[in-house]
């Protein structure tokens, strides 16, 4: 086998390491179902993300917008130059960062925190300011990047098949086919 088909079945390999990690972190104590019925109370959800957990952000608001739920990506670079007032108590942020320390992060949980929006963190790290600050806090699995490098492979393929778990178990909740 040449050289870039081993790199990729390494690549794909790391992938689904993280994707079995994921998997497991959903058990009884999780705080999964806690998220699905916060989302489900939501008028309409801000998915936040600094960098490739921007992308991510996009994707996952997409997702959940194709399934009749009214949801808006944003970068927490953008929401710091006034677009944190598209957001009403009767909203819910979902907050993706893997470090959970993001300084673009700090202005948008004072905000939150000001107005009584309630927030779903989604972070990698248990002691991160996100989870420290967020209404509920999602603490996923700390994975080994695809070819052991710091640029997100196996935590982006995580976080939005995390996403998309979130968005489906919120649309079967509501009953909506």
């Amino acid at each position: 086998m040449n050289k870039d088909l081993q790199i990729a079945k390494k690549t794909v390999q790391s992938e689904i390491a993280a994707l079995k990690k994921l998997s497991a972190s959903f058990n009884h104590k999780s705080q999964f179902s806690k998220a699905v019925s916060l989302c489900g109370k939501a008028n309409k959800i801000g998915v936040i993300g600094v960098g490739k957990s921007y992308i991510i952000s996009l994707k996952v608001a997409g997702t959940m917008s194709s399934l009749n739920q009214r949801a808006v990506g944003f970068s927490a670079n953008d929401l710091q130059h006034g677009g944190l007032g598209f957001f009403s108590k009767d909203d819910i942020l979902l907050i993706f960062s893997v470090s959970g320390q993001s300084a673009e992060l700090d202005p948008i949980l004072k905000y939150a925190n000001r107005f009584n929006i309630k927030t779903i963190g989604v972070s990698c790290k248990p002691n991160s300011m996100l989870l420290k600050h967020s209404t509920i806090k999602i603490l996923l699995p700390k994975v080994i990047e695809a070819g052991s490098l710091l640029a997100p492979t196996s935590s982006s393929t995580m976080f939005a098949c995390f996403g998309d778990a979130l968005s489906l178990a919120l649309i079967k909740r509501k009953k909506w086919t």
